[in-house]
């Protein structure tokens, strides 16, 4: 049985996100007083990127 194509880019979506702040919690387990841009360009992203993910972390 197939799944429904907007059901499966959902869950991947969701699960490279789940991916992403992963790492970010990481970074900031290591050492929590980085920058948002020191934590940007370790990410590889964004200023801003980092901004939101830290925002959705903290109201998840």
């Amino acid at each position: 049985m197939e799944l429904p194509k907007q059901h499966f880019r959902h869950a991947l979506l969701l699960f490279f996100n789940r991916r992403k702040n992963a790492d970010l919690q990481a970074l900031l387990n290591e050492n929590p007083t980085q920058s948002t841009s020191e934590l940007a360009g370790k990410l590889n992203v964004d200023r801003t990127t980092v901004i939101k993910r830290l925002r959705d972390m903290l109201f998840k």
